[in-house]
């Protein structure tokens, strides 16, 4: 957004090391890297999501992949699933 190129990676940091080396410019300390890994593993790791669980009742009910797929995207629009997405990116950005 500021006309500047991209902070490459770095192949001595790990992966939340190197995430937020490329989103600040600096090297973070072990607190802040230890943070945002936590943070990424709950992000990854959060269960049974409303999209997958829209799409497994559908096609439980013997309806076909598509509609299961169609029912699941649209469980992704709210602003409380897929939607929560975008807040974080504009967050980030």
């Amino acid at each position: 957004r500021q006309g500047l190129e991209p902070v490459a990676p770095r192949k001595d940091l790990s992966f939340s090391a190197n995430f937020l080396y490329m989103l600040t410019g600096e090297e973070p300390n072990e607190i802040a890297e230890e943070a945002i890994n936590k943070a990424l593993v709950l992000h990854a790791d959060h269960e049974l999501n409303a999209s997958t669980f829209t799409a497994r009742v559908c096609v439980a009910t013997l309806s076909d992949i598509y509609s299961g797929i169609t029912a699941a995207i649209g469980a992704l629009k709210g602003p409380l699933h897929g939607g929560a997405n975008e807040s974080v990116m504009k967050m980030l950005a």
